[in-house]
């Protein structure tokens, strides 16, 4: 088996934490030893103990500050000794914009990182930085052509080492059907101004106005809960809204949705755009790079961040244009097997580690 350090410098469990559970779980074991090092962080214990749950192998680093913590970790993935070592990076600058990487660095060791938001604005320091560091990663996956294009134009990744993997999920099987009534969008993720839930909420609120037997389902915790939750009471949402809080899975919610929301100001290529095509409800999410990769007017809608008016008009006829509902759940259901299964996924990263090995 050829040991792979799947390393993580996260603060807290999102989505981009959890790839390294679908891909670490995913692996072959009869070729891989995957090994998932995490900061040892009470927000990250629910997702060691998910990759428990998998089989998969973790280890728990002492995350210090500076360059403390990154020798923290290079003894770490010592110990471990592996061929590969694979850094996943929510943006480009994580780990000292790539930096981590030279201390890593053994011979006859790789390096691949996983740079999953590029729609971001770098500073000219930044960006030197990721210049000077990024030339000891070996390869860089991202997850759409869009972001490649914008880690070499903006943040100065070498194009020749950028390799895209679109994310892919389980195939959770034949979607079940849903009443028609009452007509129920899910939103998942983080409540932060930047996952746009407030747009959401006022574009739900205009939809319900003018008739629309609507229910709204938020799922997950942050920093906006509370303004959240007092908007949810106040006029025509009132009653209308649901918040879960942090759930290990939203399946159950999504398999009961008819349109999952994706109303982001900036974003990656969520898990949830695919779980929701995978489960059979339509996808209607903001216009940013690389989501109109995966979703357009043949499998859901794509809506432009921010303009309440549009995210009203496409919830609006979603609700009471039961057929195009059901034509676009059944076209994004096609499109998730076709492009965004988790085998999919982990037979593309394969071959990145297959190309840098060699």
């Amino acid at each position: 088996m050829i040991p792979i350090a799947l390393v993580s410098d996260a603060r807290y469990e999102g989505g981009a934490e959890r790839y390294l559970l679908r891909l670490g779980a995913g692996l072959d074991r009869r070729r891989w030893r995957p090994v998932v090092l995490l900061p040892d962080r009470a927000l990250l214990d629910d997702l060691a103990g998910h990759l428990a749950t998998a089989g998969v192998e973790t280890v728990r680093w002492r995350r210090r500050r500076g360059v403390l913590g990154a020798f923290e970790l290079a003894r770490a993935i010592d110990r471990i000794n592996p061929r590969l070592v694979h850094m996943n990076m929510p943006s480009p600058y994580e780990m000292g914009c790539g930096g981590w990487a030279r201390l890593m660095a053994r011979p006859g060791r790789a390096v691949v990182a996983t740079e999953h938001i590029a729609d971001i604005a770098p500073s000219r320091r930044r960006v030197a930085q990721k210049r000077l560091w990024g030339g000891l990663i070996d390869r860089t996956i991202t997850i759409s052509k869009a972001h490649a294009g914008l880690l070499a134009s903006r943040h100065g990744v070498r194009g020749d080492r950028i390799r895209v993997v679109y994310n892919g999920v389980e195939d959770p099987g034949t979607p079940t059907l849903r009443p028609p009534l009452p007509f129920r969008v899910v939103v998942v993720g983080s409540l932060e101004p930047r996952k746009g839930q407030v747009v959401l909420l006022r574009a739900a609120a205009a939809a319900i106005a003018s008739g629309v037997d609507m229910e709204i389902v938020i799922v997950g915790e942050g920093p906006d809960r509370e303004l959240l939750a007092q908007k949810a009471k106040e006029g025509v949402l009132a009653g209308r809204v649901r918040m879960t809080g942090a759930l290990d899975s939203a399946a159950l919610e999504i398999a009961a949705a008819h349109v999952v929301a994706v109303p982001s100001l900036i974003e990656g290529l969520p898990f949830v755009v695919a779980e929701a095509m995978a489960a059979g409800a339509v996808p209607v999410v903001s216009n940013l790079p690389g989501l109109d990769e995966i979703v357009d007017d043949s499998v859901g809608r794509l809506v432009p961040p921010e303009d309440e008016a549009a995210w009203t008009g496409a919830l609006i006829e979603l609700a009471v244009d039961a057929k195009t509902r059901d034509r676009l759940a059944a076209a994004a259901r096609a499109r998730f097997l076709e492009r965004l299964t988790r085998e999919r996924m982990i037979a593309g990263t394969i071959a990145v580690y297959d190309e840098t090995l060699s």
